[in-house]
């Protein structure tokens, strides 16, 4: 065995960084491309609907699962503490609002639905109890404003909302 001096030692550090994990709440065709955009950046994606044929259509399969889930039982069939990020696109009032009961305990770094603010008022407005724990962290619209038109243009308006809100930018 050999001495080394302190001088002559190197260190490499290669931080390694928890792989993000996103849930889409919602498998429209407006999910597809949000779903292979984070899959690309290298998230782990799942998505959950309530409709079987919207599942059985194919499309997520760069999402990590896919999931038919009963929007009143979200919390008993996935574990939401898991996720770092939460979208709620379902396009269907009555089970967005069943999803954001659901996570309205959830401690998620963000939490999202899609729509126009009125909208998202609307849902808290029904919420009532549950309104007051989402109040100040339900995020509506979704998405930096970027001009986006198109499902692919409102993925990329998403994610870019994800990356800076989960990287504290």
């Amino acid at each position: 065995s050999r001495l080394v001096s302190e001088q002559s030692c190197r260190t490499f550090l290669a931080p390694l960084h928890r792989i993000r994990k996103l849930l889409v709440l919602g498998a429209g065709l407006d999910a597809l491309p949000l779903v292979g955009m984070a899959a690309e950046l290298g998230w782990f994606v799942t998505v959950a609907d309530h409709r079987p044929g919207y599942l059985a259509r194919g499309g997520f399969e760069r999402a990590e699962r896919a999931v038919l889930v009963e929007p009143q039982k979200l919390a008993a069939t996935l574990r939401l503490a898991d996720f770092d990020a939460i979208v709620v696109m379902s396009h269907h009032l009555a089970t967005d609002r069943h999803y954001l009961a659901e996570l309205a305990t959830v401690d998620s770094r963000y939490l999202g639905v899609l729509g126009p603010r009125a909208r998202r008022d609307r849902l808290l407005e029904e919420l009532a109890d549950a309104a007051r724990q989402l109040r100040e962290r339900l995020k509506g619209p979704v998405g930096l404003d970027i001009g986006a038109d198109s499902p692919e243009s409102i993925a990329l308006s998403i994610l870019a909302e994800l990356q800076s809100t989960l990287s504290e930018r």
